[in-house]
């Protein structure tokens, strides 16, 4: 199958998560025997792209310009223009798929849809991952007037969702509460529900220094990336909600927080309540493993988050929400501990911050059952049957 995937970039490091996952859906897609071609706004970074046998690899740049632009319903014009993408682009994918003979075309990240407006007799595909409108109402709190202007973003996003679901045949997102609203605001697309997988190798806990060394070392840690909602209002929520009263039970105690982008917002937190902020670091694996517990304490957002797959990669015994649970199927196990409230939070942290053994248990846990039921491979074959439908 002949499949043209279309990104404005593909990055490295991959801190965001269209990177991850179009990077690993490319590759996995290419394992399986399809052939794979990427079209971009720029030029991607070699090291983002490293391992992928591409049948062919362009940016618009590479494209000659249409004879003629394309005349787009007046709504999709206006978004065309929201998100400052280029009228041309969508008729010079038409004429990049027409020239080829692309099975599908996948569009991945947020601001794409517009390139999907113009492709005839290709499977047209939004890999959205999450879905838009529920992440920006997750985010929503009367009490909190911060947080109103997510219910504009939310309308904009739904309204846009809308206006390009007539020329979107399939989106593929990773949950089904993404699934569920995507069916709503997408009414003329199919909705396919492909979760994340994680690179099992790549995150090897073996292949990091200090790997047979007891875990003896640091104290708690998150990551991600430090402007994205969810992930500020899980730091601001542990830290005014647990942080403060752990420090007092455990004044040892520490935690660190990395991740690239990192606001006013994040740098005021970790000022005032102390935790220590590490920004931009590219590769989190060897410091990762210096620490005893990973926390994630979602209290907002959509989606699969990453970061839970990648810790339990990483044999790292976690302590989770049950929101950073959201889409994921445990199929009966318990790859890591979830707190309800407050105390259960302190209790957790508490029990595996004691107990080395116990901490190296509940990693091994976590690893097998994340390799078991999580990879691209699997990804992957879903993403082959809901093309081969079309």
């Amino acid at each position: 199958m002949k499949i043209l995937f279309v990104k404005e970039s593909q990055n490295w490091p991959r801190a965001s998560g269209h990177d991850v996952h179009g990077y690993h859906m490319m590759h996995s897609l290419a394992q399986l025997g399809h052939s794979i071609s990427l079209l971009t706004a720029s030029t991607p970074n070699p090291t983002g792209i490293q391992g992928i046998d591409f049948e062919w690899l362009g940016n618009f740049g590479d494209l000659p310009t249409p004879s003629q632009k394309p005349a787009l319903p007046k709504l999709q014009s206006k978004f065309c223009s929201y998100w400052g993408i280029d009228i041309q682009r969508p008729q010079q994918i038409h004429d990049l798929v027409r020239g080829n003979g692309f099975h599908a075309v996948v569009v991945v990240g947020l601001h794409v849809l517009p390139y999907l407006a113009c492709v005839k007799n290709s499977v047209r595909v939004w890999y959205a991952a999450d879905e838009w409108l529920l992440h920006h109402w997750s985010q929503f709190k009367l009490s909190k007037k911060s947080t109103w202007g997510n219910l504009k973003e939310g309308l904009v996003k739904g309204l846009y969702e809308y206006a390009f679901s007539r020329c979107t045949d399939r989106v593929w997102v990773v949950s089904k509460k993404d699934a569920s609203m995507a069916r709503w605001v997408m009414p003329r697309s199919s909705i396919d529900v492909i979760a994340n997988g994680v690179d099992a190798n790549h995150f090897d806990p073996s292949s990091q220094p200090g790997y047979s060394e007891p875990l003896q070392t640091r104290g708690l840690v998150f990551w991600g990336r430090l402007d994205f909602g969810p992930n500020i209002d899980a730091i601001d929520w542990f830290c005014r909600k647990v942080w403060t009263k752990l420090v007092k039970q455990r004044p040892d105690i520490d935690w660190t927080v990395y991740g690239f982008q990192a606001g006013s917002e994040v740098r005021a937190l970790a000022a005032e309540f102390g935790f220590k902020l590490v920004p931009d670091l590219p590769d989190l694996r060897s410091e990762i493993m210096k620490h005893k517990v990973v926390v994630l304490p979602f209290v907002s957002g959509a989606g699969i988050k990453n970061k839970f797959l990648e810790a339990a990669a990483m044999a790292r015994p976690i302590v989770a929400s049950a929101r950073a649970l959201n889409g994921v199927e445990l199929n009966g196990e318990r790859p890591c501990c979830v707190a309800g409230n407050v105390t259960e939070w302190i209790e957790h942290i508490a029990r595996l911050y004691d107990s080395a053994e116990e901490c190296k248990l509940a990693g091994e846990k976590a690893r097998l059952w994340v390799m078991k039921n999580y990879s691209w491979e699997r990804a992957a074959k879903l993403a082959s049957r809901s093309l081969a439908l079309h």
